[in-house]
């Protein structure tokens, strides 16, 4: 029979033989949980704290959080925001002719270059159609007018908005049809506050309806001398040429041309992107360089070390070399063996950093990429009225920067230019030395005549024309009673 001691001398060696082969098999890149220490979460979890991204690594404990800096913190993910982005599957049209709006790489909308419309046809809402029709839809197509009517496109030569049609009973619409609502939820039409045509002379505003979505809302009329634009609502037709036909610049970030219309006006056209790696300056999209680092930096990579050079006359990361055998690149890019505990950090993504920990004399996996910036350094992007924003070195927009004073299309109040007219903001985004004036606009004058708003934006002699008013007397030519 064994004795006690014996039994418990065996025990002894078995649980730290269990304990070392527990030790020499877990992988790098996990790390050990002391027995005993409950797991916090389910590995692969996510979660939000605070606008801030946390994963459940697999030893079953939360990460350290990941800021999302401008983005939004959603189901554990930072996702960007598409404010101000136009909504994908639409289209517009440009002085040059027809454009989408795509999905980009960040799920938001961005606007195509331009496509001209084929030999004999010319954009008008979004589409290719014959001249000499000014379509105003596509045949089939319907979209509410209110909260319980709709109008339907009719006409396949030449495409136009019917009528508002009522719906049954009062019945109301949702995305152009009617219907008793039968518990389903609706979903938005269209983005706060946009403009589209109804029409040359009409236009809807998107807002917030009965049903709780955005929809569009009944047709408004323009003031007469004016159509409506896509987008922009009511304007002026031509006025003064904005440039000079032929003539490029830099504009929000990209390349804009000044281009003729088919109405024979000669505007700024649509801002043309330049392609990744390049800026315009001067007119023209001209390859930049972005340093990625400075000349004789080093760094670690999972491969090996990467030396920082220069190539094409721009500082880039060269090719990897693999560290001798038995060991790995770890600190400032050199080949070594690291210490159990020992840990260090790196860059990552925009301006981000992550660690990792050395364990049985090996570094275990990057952790996640936490403290990350919003932009690429020297990226630029469109901001306010016609300004430009710059990325800086920590990943941060820089704040907008050569603002214009309003946004095109914006109107003073009438009277604010002459005596009865107004100023609007062109493509610069500065207002129009020209008065603006509405020819139709009038007020009463004198004892019983009225006067009429004057090219020059101001108010044109005062005439008769209410005889009512001079008790049976005569109104004068002036406007006074005789």
């Amino acid at each position: 029979m064994r004795s006690p001691r014996i039994v418990e001398t065996a025990l002894a060696l078995a649980l730290a033989l269990g304990a070392l082969l527990a030790l020499g098999c877990a992988e790098g890149g996990v790390p050990l949980v002391d027995a005993g220490v409950a797991a916090e979460c389910e590995p692969g979890q996510r979660r939000c704290v605070e606008n801030q991204a946390q994963v459940c690594t697999g030893g079953g404990f939360w990460s350290l959080p990941q800021s999302c800096n401008g983005a939004q913190c959603v189901e554990g993910n930072c996702q960007v925001t598409c404010e101000g982005t136009c909504m994908p599957g639409t289209a517009r049209c440009a002085p040059e002719g027809l454009q989408r709006c795509d999905a980009g790489a960040d799920g938001c909308g961005v606007w195509s270059a331009p496509a001209p419309c084929p030999d004999g046809e010319r954009c008008v809402e979004g589409q290719c159609a014959m001249e000499g029709c000014e379509a105003d839809c596509t045949p089939g197509s319907r979209r509410c007018v209110g909260p319980s009517a709709y109008t339907e496109c009719r006409g396949e030569d030449c495409p136009r908005w019917s009528p508002a049609v009522d719906c049954d009973d009062g019945a109301a619409c949702q995305a152009g049809r009617c219907g008793d609502g039968g518990g389903e939820e609706c979903t938005d039409q269209c983005r706060p506050g946009e403009l589209v045509c109804l029409g040359s002379d009409q236009f809807q505003r998107c807002q917030m309806q009965e049903s709780g979505c955005l929809d569009y809302s009944p047709a408004e009329n323009c003031p007469p001398g004016r159509v409506c634009a896509p987008e922009e609502g009511c304007v002026l037709a031509c006025d003064e040429p904005e440039c000079e036909e032929g003539a490029v610049r830099c504009f929000q970030g990209g390349q804009q041309s000044c281009v003729r219309t088919p109405d024979g006006c000669v505007v700024w056209g649509a801002v043309i992107a330049c392609d990744d790696g390049a800026q315009c300056r001067g007119g023209a999209c001209e390859a930049v360089c972005i340093p990625e680092c400075v000349a004789g930096e080093r760094r670690c990579v999972e491969v090996g070390v990467q030396t920082c050079e220069r190539i094409d006359n721009c500082e880039q990361w060269g090719a990897a070399e693999p560290c001798p055998g038995g060991t790995q690149c770890q600190g400032a890019g050199q080949c070594g063996v690291c210490m159990d505990g020992q840990e260090e950090e790196r860059a990552c993504g925009r301006c981000g950093t992550q660690g990792r920990r050395c364990s049985n004399g090996s570094w275990g996996n990057w952790g996640l990429c936490g403290d990350e910036g919003v932009c690429d350094a020297g990226s630029q992007r469109a901001c306010g009225n016609c300004g430009t924003e710059t990325c800086n070195n920590q990943c941060q927009w820089g704040g907008c920067q050569g603002e214009g004073v309003c946004a095109p299309g914006e109107q003073t109040e009438a009277g604010t230019c002459g005596e009865c007219g107004w100023r609007t903001c062109n493509a610069q985004c500065q207002w129009n030395a020209d008065c603006a004036r509405d020819g139709g606009m009038w007020r009463a004058c004198n004892d019983c005549g009225w006067q009429f708003c004057c090219p020059g934006a101001d108010w044109c002699p005062c005439a008769g024309n209410f005889p009512d008013q001079c008790g049976g007397g005569v109104c004068g030519d002036t406007g006074f009673c005789q």
